[in-house]
């Protein structure tokens, strides 16, 4: 049996509180994404009820994808695309299944993808 990773870190006031919220706070595509992240407006005794129940999780789930969205595409814009290229060979599906699940940053995250065609020199 696979153990699954955990790559976000909750954090309330300074406090960790559990490193088992990753499908609460990013979506399952955002699987790549690591981090932490503190928030002074969760209670302490937070629990997977209240954050399931919590715009402010909602909040952070938001900001966490548009921030993400936004870093691709910086990485993307820069003249040295070499970082982007090889984050492309990693994760490529990853961001493609993102086009497909989430409506609502769809058109954003296909401007990111990229495919082979019959025009494509490379």
């Amino acid at each position: 049996m696979m153990k699954k990773q955990r790559n976000i870190k909750l954090f309330v006031r300074r406090v960790f509180i559990s490193d088992e919220f990753d499908e609460d706070l990013v979506p399952r595509y955002m699987s790549f994404v690591k981090g932490v992240v503190d928030s002074a407006d969760l209670p302490l005794n937070v629990s997977r009820e209240i954050l399931q129940q919590s715009r402010v999780t909602r909040s952070i789930n938001k900001t966490l994808v548009s921030r993400t969205i936004q870093m691709l595409s910086d990485m993307k814009g820069k003249e040295d695309r070499s970082d982007f290229d090889t984050f492309w060979d990693n994760f490529s599906r990853n961001i493609k299944l993102g086009v497909i699940e989430d409506q609502e940053n769809k058109e954003k995250l296909a401007e990111l993808v990229k495919f082979y065609s019959s025009k494509s020199t490379e």
